[in-house]
């Protein structure tokens, strides 16, 4: 599957929480802050946190 794809368990999170084969790497972020919020009660996304999703972001852009 082509896309960027994402998991929480990646960033330590005890969470099975998957996305794949999102198109751009904006609209990961955005589902991912989204996640973050509803799920993991994260209101703000410091630096260190958006450094880490970054990095767990992974695959290509089609």
């Amino acid at each position: 599957m082509s896309g960027l794809n994402f998991k929480c368990k990646d960033l330590g999170f005890a969470c099975d929480f998957e996305v794949k084969g999102v198109a751009t790497r904006e609209e990961m972020v955005g589902i991912i802050k989204s996640h973050g919020k509803r799920c993991h009660d994260l209101e703000a996304i410091t630096p260190e946190i958006e450094a880490k999703v970054s990095k767990a972001i992974k695959g290509q852009v089609a």
